[in-house]
């Protein structure tokens, strides 16, 4: 059809296309697609980067450091019973804990007797700065040098370092003093390694605290891992959606890995609290796994990389806690069996969104390098 134009000329005949305002192939899809890969590549690399970098930020680990191991010290009496004074033993062989109701006043010996912690009758807790176990305290090992001011015979200099009736401090009396096992290890049940005792001063009236030091053999980790398994569930969903399949085994493990964190964190003692840095990648995968329920089923490369994302996020906090398969002696308010199938669990989840997605990635890679050297244009 050719309709006149204002010269009495014809304009062309225009396709569909040029009416809708087209002009040139089209790009933008494949563009915006390209686009919105790299976007979450980049996202990829910021969170594992974030994350690895706040793991190297981490401080070392010190004597005050709870952590599990192959040793547990318990106490065995109070003699004599004393009421308004408790005292416990957190982290297998990790630190002493004393709890003093108020109105009663605490003294801690030293290892050469001296006075070295004081809790009065408020609650303050004071360290005397002139004990040598002010400072030996601060290496599992013992191995610091004392500042020359120390006296052990000299008046207690105390120094206020907390409050509430309650501290814990690390005590190389109840814990085994060298790197290498006691020739009591070996066998397959606990060894007393040696008997301990902390003298106390309860309102100027002594006290004896006695316990005792065991080494525990290794676990057999078959049972934690065969449990674990439980973490692969979810991907049975698949057929109903390889999003909700990634994102139910990415949350599930998250929410497992976030138990057993918390529950650590908070069976240990306040000031042996650190930052929870490692909780940071379980929030991270947690919130991939959201996202990914949310928005992965829209967009396949969007749905690989916010699976890889939270599965390495996951794999990034499990691999530093896998030696608690075999270790006898765990720590937080779960028992040391669960908290092992929750380990496993949260490794063959990870295993399985990491490996699962990696291959959906790989797939879609392929194909996308198949079809343009098909149609022979270059990729931008």
């Amino acid at each position: 059809m050719r309709v006149p134009d204002a010269v009495g000329g014809a304009a062309p005949q225009t396709s569909d296309r040029s009416a809708a305002g087209w002009s040139g192939p089209r790009s933008g899809p494949r563009r915006s697609g390209r686009l919105r890969a790299s976007r979450f590549l980049r996202l990829l690399g910021s969170l594992v980067g974030f994350g690895a970098a706040l793991l190297a930020a981490a401080p070392p680990a010190s004597a005050h450091e709870v952590s599990p191991g192959h040793y547990r010290s318990e106490v065995v009496a109070v003699d004599p019973p004393t009421e308004g004074v408790a005292v416990r033993v957190v982290g297998g062989d990790s630190l002493v804990e004393i709890s003093v109701d108020p109105g009663r006043e605490v003294v801690v010996s030293g290892y050469e007797g001296e006075p070295y912690l004081r809790i009065d009758e408020v609650g303050r807790v004071w360290v005397n700065v002139l004990s040598p176990a002010t400072y030996l305290n601060e290496d599992r090992y013992g191995n610091v040098r004392l500042p020359r001011a120390v006296d052990v015979d000299a008046a207690p200099r105390w120094k206020r370092v907390g409050a509430g009736g309650s501290w814990a401090w690390h005590d190389h009396r109840i814990h085994w003093m060298a790197s290498e096992a006691p020739a009591v290890a070996g066998g397959g049940g606990p060894r007393k390694v040696f008997d301990w005792r902390i003298d106390l001063r309860v309102d100027a009236r002594p006290v004896v605290v006695e316990g005792r030091l065991y080494w525990m053999p290794p676990v057999n980790p078959l049972g934690a891992l065969a449990v674990g398994t439980a973490g692969l569930a979810p991907l049975v969903l698949w057929r109903r959606g390889p999003h909700l399949a990634l994102g139910f085994t990415t949350g599930l493990a998250a929410a497992v890995g976030w138990m057993l964190a918390v529950s650590r964190w908070a069976g240990t003692p306040a000031q042996a609290r650190g930052f929870p840095v490692e909780m940071l990648l379980l929030a991270a995968a947690a919130a991939l796994a959201a996202a990914l329920v949310a928005w992965g089923g829209r967009d396949r490369q969007a749905r690989g990389f916010l699976a890889l994302g939270g599965g390495i996020a996951l794999l990034a906090w499990v691999m530093p806690e896998l030696s608690s398969l075999r270790l006898p002696v765990l720590v937080g308010g779960i028992p040391d069996g669960a908290q092992r199938a929750g380990l496993g669990l949260v490794l063959w989840g990870s295993l399985g969104v990491v490996s699962t997605a990696g291959v959906s990635v790989a797939k879609a890679a392929v194909s996308k390098i198949r079809r343009t050297a098909a149609s022979g244009s270059p990729t931008l």
